[in-house]
């Protein structure tokens, strides 16, 4: 019965309870991304980065991960306007994050926008990884 206590415990730190709203909103905030979170996605989505798997607009306990590696425990959040002034909740939830075991990754929307190379490139060392020559329609594939 104790283990069964200990896994349940370990269960709940690993993923917190959800508000039931939370599952909503990120179905929303699909529906509502910003120019550059398209652009991003286009280059993560199908394993097309690094061979890795994302998920978009994930929810994680009482907040939402703009893009999310499970292999990695990597939350990658871009920046744009609708995070001027909300600095405190944006470290609250980083803190957050981080004591779950999830590193947390952060690039401008102008990043995005001007300097997709630079983003994809220091994504892919922030991973230890390297990413794989633009192929094809300009997507970046497997890392070496």
């Amino acid at each position: 019965m104790l283990r069964n206590n200990w896994e349940s415990m370990e269960r709940i730190h690993k993923r917190p309870n959800k508000p039931c709203y939370i599952t909503s909103l990120a179905r929303e905030h699909r529906k509502k991304s910003t120019q550059a979170e398209v652009i991003m996605w286009e280059r993560l989505r199908n394993r097309q980065f690094c061979g890795l798997k994302f998920r978009r607009q994930a929810p994680f306990g009482r907040y939402i991960m703009d893009f999310f590696c499970k292999e990695k425990n990597l939350c990658l959040e871009i920046d744009g306007s609708s995070h001027y002034g909300q600095e405190e909740y944006d470290s609250e939830r980083e803190v957050f994050l981080k004591s779950a075991g999830i590193s947390v990754v952060r690039f401008s929307n102008d990043d995005v926008l001007g300097r997709l190379d630079f983003v994809l490139n220091a994504l892919a060392n922030s991973l230890n990884m390297r990413p794989s020559p633009v192929t094809g329609r300009g997507k970046v594939g497997e890392g070496a």
